[in-house]
């Protein structure tokens, strides 16, 4: 038997805190925004039961829910939030955990910027989101003011 090498093995070295960082920012997607995107919602929620869940969390200024795709039985929701201090929050804590009031995990990412093609555009106040891609509205429509 050859001796235990157990005692001479050294840990590997993490790499540096500012690597560590863009480890978990790439997860995200998306730069840090107001805006948030959240995925696996019930196929029952509904507008008010979306800002009655999400307030709890901040303060809401709008928010949208949408069908799912394909069949797939939940719903997704983009909300606006005061600051993007209140989105980061949501992000970094309530992504693949089961927020108040509800029974499943959710996906939580910043909402993605969209370049000015067709169907894109972002939210902003008094346009149209997605340029009427199947949204069916624009802005405060839903669940928030406008």
């Amino acid at each position: 038997l050859k001796p235990s090498s157990a005692g001479s093995h050294r840990p590997r070295p993490r790499p540096p805190p500012s690597l560590q960082r863009r480890s978990v920012r790439s997860d995200m997607a998306a730069e840090p925004s107001d805006h948030v995107v959240i995925g696996n919602l019930p196929a029952d929620l509904t507008d008010e039961g979306l800002k009655s869940n999400f307030e709890a969390y901040g303060n809401i200024k709008w928010c949208r829910l949408f069908g799912g795709k394909g069949g797939s039985g939940t719903k997704t929701a983009i909300i606006e939030f005061s600051s993007v201090e209140e989105a980061t929050w949501l992000v970094e804590n309530l992504d693949g955990n089961v927020p108040l009031g509800l029974e499943t995990e959710v996906t939580v990412k910043y909402k993605p910027k969209t370049g000015g093609k067709a169907g894109g555009g972002g939210c902003e106040k008094g346009g149209a989101w997605g340029g009427g891609g199947g949204c069916g509205g624009g802005c405060g429509g839903g669940c928030g003011g406008g």
